[in-house]
């Protein structure tokens, strides 16, 4: 940033032309998804050195979406070519699969919450789920704007789930309090403003 000047990681295979969704563990390690080379990938900064992984089935399952619990150092992520999440551990490299119950599952997004949970919108299904690390358990809730909203965008603030329905006119905005498991949702930015009280 103060000098302006940046440098180019060219990836190891020529069939990782699609890098996406970057980011940085707590040790400074940048791993990042291939959507359609099929790969996870890690890059050493420091040294350049830079490492894909081929999970079971790609390049058809398409690795996707990619967050970090509050260890900061193992990398979960999802598939959009099939209805599963992975996790690598980051010093073995072994891959660990979770079938998600419902085939038509596909995550474009995922957020943590502060007590380890992922969550996720369902762009197959327009459901929010809820999944659980340590035994794999998914609890789903049924999207405000039905099957075809094709949940995208998502982050959490405060243990509230925030996320897009990308596929209403105009899109809308969701929150959801696992708490009292309600959702607010707004399409004018007043009413998309009111669901942040």
């Amino acid at each position: 940033m103060k000098t302006g000047e940046y440098k180019i990681y060219p990836m190891p295979d020529p069939k990782a032309r699609d890098p996406h969704t970057p980011l940085f563990d707590k040790n400074g390690i940048l791993w990042f998804s291939v959507q359609n080379g099929g790969f996870m990938g890690r890059l050493d900064p420091k040294t350049g050195d830079t490492k894909l992984f081929t999970p079971d089935g790609a390049p058809g399952q398409q690795p996707y979406a990619l967050r970090f619990l509050s260890d900061g150092v193992r990398p979960w992520f999802s598939y959009w070519g099939s209805n599963k999440i992975a996790t690598i551990d980051p010093v073995t490299f072994e891959l660990k699969e979770y079938v998600l119950p419902d085939s038509r599952t596909r995550i474009r997004r995922m957020g943590v919450t502060s007590d380890d949970m992922l969550w996720y919108g369902d762009w197959g299904t327009g459901k929010l789920a809820r999944f659980e690390p340590k035994t794999g358990k998914v609890t789903e809730w049924e999207g405000p704007s039905g099957p075809q909203s094709q949940p995208y965008g998502m982050t959490v603030i405060d243990d509230k789930i925030w996320y897009v329905e990308s596929n209403t006119r105009p899109n809308n905005l969701v929150r959801f309090d696992p708490k009292t498991e309600k959702f607010r949702r707004g399409r004018s930015p007043a009413v998309a403003a009111s669901c942040v009280t």
